[in-house]
């Protein structure tokens, strides 16, 4: 999606600079102008690249397809209009520009936008599947949680009564013998 923002911005920036041409009757600064356009149209040609490498399902092939299709139109009909601003048919570049240029750069960044609108719907979609596998997964850990201490309580009670009963009836013992009665006897039992 980051990407796609920056091819964006690149064709907005693109657009810009040729408006300046046209503009502009200074050749320096036109042919500054020439570099910028070919520099974003280099760094927007890697960001395609970097998208055709990610894992895209058929959709987002379809979509990219798309964008190619109207980039390369919005490139040519460039062309035409660089090549009369460079003759300083300034009036007829900038009908050509009105009237194909912005309208083909604007669809290429619409069908730009289509495939991030994509993306982002596909990331939503898994951060909402993330999210509930991480409920899933929250409450199973604390359904073992609660079951491993009602394990140990349970255990613990046990354990306890096996060794209090047994010690309850020899302190009993205990107190018979120190109350002076000798015959007083307990089965203890043995394990």
């Amino acid at each position: 999606v980051q990407a796609i923002g920056e091819i964006r911005d690149m064709t907005r920036k693109a657009n810009g600079a040729i408006l300046e041409i046209m503009l502009s009757t200074d050749d320096k600064k036109s042919q500054e102008l020439q570099t910028t356009l070919q520099e974003a149209a280099q760094r927007a040609n890697e960001k395609l690249q970097f998208i055709e490498k990610l894992p895209l399902d058929d959709n987002a092939r379809t979509l990219l397809a798309k964008s190619y299709a109207a980039l390369s139109k919005y490139r040519e009909a460039r062309k035409e209009v660089l090549s009369l601003a460079a003759q300083h048919k300034n009036s007829e570049a900038f009908a050509l520009y009105s009237a194909q240029v912005e309208p083909l750069a604007l669809t290429f960044i619409g069908d730009l936008q289509e495939l991030s609108n994509y993306y982002v719907t596909l990331s939503e979609q898994t951060n909402k599947a993330s999210e509930d596998y991480f409920a899933r997964a929250m409450i199973i850990v604390v359904s073992i949680f609660l079951l491993a201490c009602l394990l140990l309580i349970g255990s613990g009670i046990a354990i306890a009564k096996n060794i209090t009963v047994p010690l309850t009836a020899m302190v009993e013992l205990c107190r018979t013998f120190a109350a002076g009665d000798f015959r007083a006897q307990r089965q203890v039992a043995q394990r």
